[in-house]
């Protein structure tokens, strides 16, 4: 009798993923040195939503790909290489960290002080960006414990909440109010990650020439209809940088279904991939690092040519940094670096 040979799920190759993290990073440097601001938004404030779900598509693919047995095994290791890389940037970068983020790091020796430390460290952000790993490890949690859940459920808990974010911040004035700044950095990052791990539950695919027009339609009106709730939202709170706007939900839901299926094929894919991470990871940092020295060298330089400077410089020199990182990783007693992604 011939055995029959069952073999495991082959994984898609999405060359995409790697491609569109590393333009968005571009975006994203750009945006925290404030260079060119006043066309970047509110556009930027899908980056991190499709960041997240692109971390949560892959994550929830691989769980596809393994017996249910070993789900949390997979999600341990998830979660085990995040703390890694946290660690990693949290230890190299700590000087700039300890420098830079005055009121957080420094300060009396009191409850308050090791309160405030405790949040930044596992709630919102100890070194400059450092909440997207955390938002990572929770979201990889929530997609575990939710895996029954039904899709009804997920759903509505997801738009509850988002609901909620969005009331609390850039329609806080409803209540007499302006939160500019409330920003809800691990219950936003469930909220994408589930919406990702959504993509894959129902395997939602773009397979047709018709489907991605659309799909391409709903996301051109969407981008209109974002604008005008943010410009609304602007004109009525005088804040420029919201956030959390109602229309960034499906923006970026559907910009992710979009271009996840889109057929390209990258040549340096698995670069990308690494720069994606080591840029994301190092720019505000240096972004803080050569702000300072620019406002004692040239604080008079003009607006336009001192945010790009800041740009260029951050994101230059986050790429040597990268390639070093590369380089020096082959050598036999710094494979350790490989924790830098």
């Amino acid at each position: 009798m011939e055995e029959k040979i069952v073999s495991k799920p082959v994984r898609k190759q999405r060359d995409i993923f790697d491609l569109t993290k590393y333009v968005l990073c571009f975006i994203v440097i750009m945006v925290h040195s404030s260079f060119l601001r006043e066309y970047l938004y509110p556009w930027t404030r899908i980056i991190v939503p499709i960041y997240f779900m692109i971390s949560a598509f892959l994550f929830c693919e691989k769980l596809n790909r393994t017996p249910e047995a070993e789900h949390w095994k997979v999600t341990k290791k998830y979660i085990w290489r995040n703390v890694t890389l946290y660690l990693f940037w949290f230890i190299v970068l700590s000087p700039i960290t300890f420098i830079f983020r005055e009121g957080v790091w420094s300060g009396e020796n009191s409850l308050l002080s090791i309160t405030k430390v405790l949040e930044t460290l596992f709630l919102t952000n100890s070194f400059f960006s450092s909440w997207f790993i955390t938002g990572c490890i929770y979201g990889a949690l929530a997609i575990f414990l939710t895996r029954k859940v039904p899709t009804w459920v997920l759903v509505t808990i997801i738009c509850v909440a988002f609901t909620i974010f969005c009331f609390f911040s850039s329609y806080s004035f409803v209540f007499g109010r302006v939160n500019e700044f409330a920003t809800f950095y691990a219950p936003n990052a469930i909220v994408w990650m589930l919406l990702g791990a959504l993509v894959v539950r129902h395997n939602i695919e773009i397979k047709s020439k018709k489907g991605f027009i659309i799909v391409g339609s709903l996301t051109a009106l969407t981008l209109g209809l974002l604008f005008v709730e943010w410009y609304f939202v602007r004109r009525t709170t005088g804040v420029f940088t919201w956030d959390t706007l109602f229309f960034v939900l499906p923006l970026s839901f559907l910009t992710f279904v979009l271009i996840k299926d889109i057929p390209v094929k990258v040549k340096h894919a698995k670069t990308m991939r690494k720069l994606s991470t080591t840029l994301y990871t190092t720019h505000f940092s240096l972004i803080a690092v050569f702000n300072f020295i620019l406002e004692k060298i040239c604080p008079d330089l003009n607006a336009y040519l001192y945010t790009f400077i800041l740009f260029a410089a951050s994101a230059i020199v986050a790429h040597l940094i990268s390639y070093l990182i590369f380089y020096l990783e082959k050598k036999p007693h710094l494979s350790f670096l490989r924790y830098s992604y």
